[in-house]
């Protein structure tokens, strides 16, 4: 049986390192030998050891290397013996470590040699470097070697007098302490900062190991301290079975997947593809990329870029930092919200370059989260970086991502799947609603903490909130069926407009109506009517009953007199609101949507480029809008084409006004019996926002009066209306209730 066959492999990582160090041992006593040897005949040989005596020397070396007998007094035997004892022992470790990786036992330094390309050479200078981090006593060793008390730290020089003894055999070997070079690349090794003026030759320059390195291979389990602030590894526990995403995307995934990670380190390309996975935040990229890495078998290193902008004046150095940290713990890399890095036009083609240095440096796999596809700049960028488009998951998917979160077991699948028919919600997103449904609840006693249908749309409602309120102001919808009071066709007209967005996606989707309709597939509605009737009351109405927020376009920060302005202030609103699952309500809508007008100057042509513009986004927009005005036939006729309905809110008649008094007062208001509503209906003709404001008023003039709304404080409210709209205050309008007007002004 050959020799290396009985070996026994490495049962540990320190076992192979206390190797390691000891064949340093040897060849430091080596060292020593040949430099005495060389000395011996120096006149400053008389000098040598005044500061570190030969026979400390001697006993440390016994100590460290194991020989318990003196070396021969022969110098060239001495040298002899160890160069015999070092290359044993480097056999005896090279068996031991074949026998260990057999074994599946963990090397953290082949480990190291094998992800950096390093060669053995490298691994000496390592070996060299660590020692002092092991045991203190190598700085003393190496301080007499270099014949320096203050040089501590091994020198390059030193490296390779441990190698080479003819300096011609050293010139070649210097190329390994090239920056270019893994040791120094990667930073697993770097050179000692000298603070004195003059440093002397670069050979004499100190080597250290990297702390993180050095914890690494002595198997102290702990993230890179300096990314901790904007960096982990994460340990991916989804598989692809288990994603939200349709069969046909995880297959084409995993295709790519397989392709890209063939690639890697090939000579066509110097690094791996950069999957550039790109959609709305929360859809699932990052948990892709974990079950693609779990399936590879190994973990994610996730860089939270917006932290990393914070560091940017170091942004070369961490982005190194991370390549080996990566390479240390045989994982991919994932950098989240790169937008954030390539929005910003200060650093956007910096950024761009350290990504795909990143690319060419890393031999893994590197994954971009990003908010939108990689425009590439050049051919070679193109064939490097893939676009993976995600989408917001389809209703079937989103239904059965609500089916498994916790708390919604108790739902039938109708409210499932009106909830999820009802809000385009991301995967991420629908589990912080849940988290965040489960904590309303909680705060209520009386339920018991047990999460309702209304803490689930609510908590829907807030998840959908986006940077929309700072371009809209958001309306707390008040309103129910039972406030308004309209004619019965045009109430049944919103009812269907409530109709069509629960079943949006039944008939879409489930019916495949979205293969006969590209575009317009949105629901928009015209709200057409004089002032006051209820035009804001029915966005309010259809918003309550569908249980989504309700957003008024404020046109004053829509509208610029600066060419090209308007037509970005829209983009942002339309683009914020494809994924708010809010309602866009434009009051006073022909402001913007007004007719286009013929051509005479520069201005009328860019006023017809904005109408343009706006019915491309009407189109391509699949959610709601509601469009109000007072004057239909001041809205251009291309939009009236593509608006799904047209609702009709017309003055009130008197039987309508009638309805309006009677239920413009809230129940707890108390009212006198002396109120008069059919009076008040037939003898004013004003529509119910004038209503609303006489009312108002009315109940401000009873609290101060008597305490209780009567016929008198109306009629008083209503001569403050009257006059507040140019109206003549006759008595013909108020009859016998006239002369109460007459008593108040006596009084006052």
């Amino acid at each position: 049986m050959p020799e290396q066959d009985t070996i026994p492999g490495y049962s540990s990582r320190h076992e192979h390192l206390e190797d390691e160090l000891h064949r340093l041992d040897l060849q430091l006593t080596l060292a020593v030998q040949k430099m005495r040897e060389t000395a011996a005949s120096s006149e400053l040989e008389a000098f040598r050891g005044l500061v570190i005596p030969d026979q400390e020397i001697d006993a440390l070396l016994r100590e460290l290397s194991g020989f318990s007998d003196p070396l021969p007094a022969e110098k060239k035997e001495s040298i002899r013996q160890l160069q015999a004892a070092v290359q044993a022992l480097e056999t005896r470790i090279t068996a031991r470590t074949s026998a260990a990786l057999k074994q599946g036992i963990h090397l953290p330094l082949l480990e190291i040699e094998q992800r950096f390309g390093l060669l053995p050479w490298d691994i000496d200078i390592l070996i060299l470097c660590l020692a002092p981090e092991v045991d203190l006593r190598y700085e003393k060793l190496y301080a007499y070697l270099q014949d320096n008390v203050t040089s501590k730290r091994p020198t390059m020089d030193l490296a390779l007098r441990l190698r080479w003894d003819a300096w011609r055999e050293r010139l070649p070997a210097r190329a390994a302490f090239s920056e270019q070079r893994p040791l120094f690349r990667y930073r697993l090794i770097s050179f000692v900062q000298n603070d004195q003026n003059f440093p002397g030759s670069f050979l004499s320059r100190g080597m250290e190991v990297d702390e993180h390195l050095v914890k690494h291979i002595l198997g102290i389990d702990e993230p890179d301290q300096e990314l901790l602030p904007f960096a982990n590894v994460v340990t991916p526990t989804l598989s692809m079975q288990d994603l939200a995403l349709p069969a046909g995307q995880k297959t084409a995934l995993e295709s790519l997947f397989e392709v890209g990670h063939g690639r890697t380190g090939t000579p066509e390309h110097e690094g791996g593809i950069i999957f550039n996975l790109h959609g709305p935040e929360g859809v699932g990229k990052k948990a892709a990329a974990g079950a693609l890495c779990k399936r590879a078998q190994c973990n994610l290193l996730v860089v939270d870029v917006p932290g990393l902008l914070f560091h940017r004046k170091r942004l070369d150095y961490y982005m190194k930092r991370l390549t080996r940290e990566a390479l240390l713990h045989h994982t991919a890399l994932y950098f989240d919200k790169v937008h954030a890095l390539l929005e910003k036009p200060e650093i956007a083609d910096y950024g761009k370059h350290l990504l795909q240095l990143v690319s060419r440096e890393f031999p893994g796999t590197v994954f971009l989260g990003n908010s939108g596809p990689w425009v590439a700049a050049t051919p070679e960028e193109a064939g490097a970086i893939l676009n993976v488009r995600f989408d917001l998951p389809s209703p079937p998917i989103r239904r059965r991502i609500w089916e498994k979160v916790p708390g919604t077991g108790t739902f039938t699948q109708s409210e499932i799947r009106e909830l999820a028919d009802r809000f385009k919600l991301t995967p991420g997103k629908i589990h912080q609603a849940a988290a965040v449904a489960s904590h309303l609840a909680s705060t209520r006693q009386r339920s018991g903490g047990k999460v309702t249908l209304p803490d689930l749309y609510q908590a829907c409602r807030i998840q959908s909130s986006t940077n929309l309120n700072r371009l809209a102001q958001k309306i707390t919808p008040l309103f129910t069926w039972d406030d308004i009071i309209l004619p019965g066709d045009s109430r049944a007209h919103l009812r269907e407009i409530c109709l069509h967005v629960r079943y949006h996606q039944q008939v879409f989707s489930t019916w495949a109506f979205d293969t006969k309709i590209s575009l317009g597939k949105g629901i928009s509605v015209l709200f057409a009517g004089p002032p006051g009737t209820g035009k804001t009351m029915g966005a309010e109405v259809i918003a309550s009953e569908l249980g989504l927020d309700l957003y008024k376009i404020d046109l004053s920060t829509v509208v610029s007199k600066y060419i090209g302005e308007t037509e970005k202030n829209l983009s942002r609103i339309f683009r914020e609101a494809e994924n708010s699952n809010a309602i866009l309500f434009f009051d006073e809508a022909d402001a913007l949507f007004g007719k286009r007008s013929e051509v005479k100057d520069s201005h009328d042509r860019y006023a017809n480029i904005e109408i343009n513009y706006l019915l491309q986004q009407m189109e391509e927009y699949e959610g709601i809008v509601i469009l109000a005005t007072n004057f239909q036939k001041n809205i251009d006729e291309a939009f009236t084409r593509r608006l799904r309905f047209i609702v009709d809110f017309p003055f009130p008649d008197e039987r309508y006004r009638a309805e309006i008094w009677r239920n413009i007062f809230p129940a707890k208001t108390p009212r006198h019996q002396d109120i008069d509503f059919q009076f008040l209906a037939r003898k004013f003709e004003i529509a119910g926002g004038h209503i609303k404001n006489i009312a108002l008023s009315a109940a401000f003039l009873a609290a101060e009066n008597s305490g209780m709304v009567g016929m008198e404080h109306i009629i008083r409210a209503a001569k403050r209306e009257f006059q507040k709209m140019g109206r003549m205050v006759v008595k013909s309008d108020f009859d016998e209730y006239f002369d109460l007007l007459k008593t108040n002004e006596q009084t006052n």
